[in-house]
């Protein structure tokens, strides 16, 4: 089916692999951000990026099919119908849409630990304590989960009571779970690297499976995954320690086969395996670098092996699958113009999407002045190379999101408007 991919972002370029695989032959992406428009979508030439008019116009026998992640959808189908008068009918991906109170964390992710099941949030985790049968856990947490959405709906107090997360805003009126994680064990971290601001980093060495009796557990998630629900209905990430030093390497990476998945992997073990996945169009793999020099890459990491992972991501890259590198602000450690410049070079040569990120320790602390500088520098930079950004708003203060949603949007409005009712 040939359709128009209405969102030229860092949605489309995870899954546009994915969507050809499923049977969707793009002819061409739209998107609010006028920046974007007559350019090829991350260097595509065969996928240009059109305002949606001209897009329309040139197919008229295309549907849209919208391309945005969870956070976004609700706007986005609203905007197409509302405002732009688009019929639902035209939409392929339509779901009926009503303007509450919800989170779409809430509503579309499960995460799993070994001790809970819980919504993927970075600062409550609100969920359920898991039973040790993983069919049950996901039948449970969906009960959970129904109750906790209907309950906000009412105006009943829950769990989510007070987080800033919980907005009003255009969402889907029968929501589905759409992504499910398997994070690290509440006992241990198989990992090659020593990061500074990882809060595994003081039990990732030195493990012994042998000792570890709870060491299958992300293996029954990911059993049950796959004999129960299809790759068509559920995304997958997958962020255990370090994947290529993991005992369970091979069965989890054979797990994995069948689902689009985010694969956290720090990328100093090259594996043929996982690049088979991406030019199959069902991998993406995300590296936090962090920097952009091998100095500061030693200082951050404790290991020594910076040209090593660029050259293993460049293999990575070749696949044509999507690689998103990931920079974490480090105040007094990376926050330098030849970092920044450096990393935003690199994500160039790669093709890379950037995901903009900060040091959960500091609790949404506002960036000092010299730190902001250097993430909206990343911010700026990428956009000057036609790079996609990820802007995870969730780690920064509310004045450090405003100046980087600057330096990103800068002379474009990309940002729909919504009212309330139901469509």
């Amino acid at each position: 089916m040939k359709v128009i991919c209405y969102g030229a972002g860092p949605y489309l370029a995870q899954n546009l692999r994915r969507l050809r695989k499923e049977g969707y032959e793009p002819v061409c992406a739209s998107d609010l951000d006028a920046s974007k428009w007559h350019k090829p979508f991350c260097g595509r030439p065969n996928l240009m990026v059109l305002p949606l008019d001209e897009a329309l116009a040139r197919y008229p026998d295309c549907k849209l099919y919208v391309t945005v992640d969870a956070n976004a959808r609700g706007t986005v189908l609203r905007y197409l119908t509302a405002e732009r008068h688009i019929a639902p009918e035209r939409i392929h991906n339509w779901a009926p849409i009503e303007y509450r109170l919800g989170c779409s964390d809430l509503e579309t992710t499960i995460k799993f630990r070994s001790k809970q099941v819980f919504v993927r949030c970075y600062w409550r985790h609100p969920g359920i304590d898991r039973c040790g049968d993983t069919a049950v856990d996901v039948k449970r947490f969906e009960e959970w989960r129904s109750n906790t959405i209907q309950a906000i709906r009412d105006g009943k107090t829950t769990p989510c009571e007070g987080c800033e997360k919980l907005k009003h805003g255009w969402r889907l009126v029968d929501p589905k779970t759409t992504s499910l994680q398997v994070s690290e064990s509440d006992h241990y971290s198989f990992c090659n690297f020593d990061c500074c601001y990882c809060f595994t980093k003081a039990r990732n060495r030195d493990l012994d499976p042998a000792k570890l009796p709870d060491m299958d557990e992300q293996l029954d998630v990911l059993r049950y995954v796959s004999e129960n629900i299809s790759g068509r209905d559920l995304d997958l990430q997958f962020s255990t320690g370090e994947i290529m030093v993991h005992p369970n390497r091979d069965k989890i990476i054979e797990l994995l086969r069948g689902y689009w998945t985010l694969l956290f992997t720090n990328a100093a073990i090259y594996s043929e395996q996982l690049a088979a996945l991406m030019e199959q169009g069902l991998l993406t793999i995300m590296t936090s670098m962090d920097c952009g020099t091998p100095e500061t890459f030693r200082r951050i990491k404790s290991v020594d092996c910076f040209d090593a992972v660029c050259a293993n991501l460049t293999r990575y890259a070749a696949t044509g699958g999507c690689v998103v590198l990931k920079y974490i602000m480090l105040p007094g450690i990376n926050d330098t113009e030849i970092e920044a410049d450096g990393f935003v070079g690199l994500s160039a040569k790669l093709g890379a999407v950037i995901q903009l990120s900060n040091d959960t320790r500091t609790k949404r602390a506002p960036l000092p002045e010299g730190a902001l500088r250097v993430a909206c520098r990343i911010a700026s930079r990428a956009r000057e190379n036609n790079l996609l950004v990820i802007h995870e708003t969730d780690v920064f203060s509310e004045s450090d999101n405003a100046a980087i949603s600057n330096a990103l949007y800068t002379d474009c409005d990309c940002r729909q408007t919504a009212s309330p009712g139901k469509v």
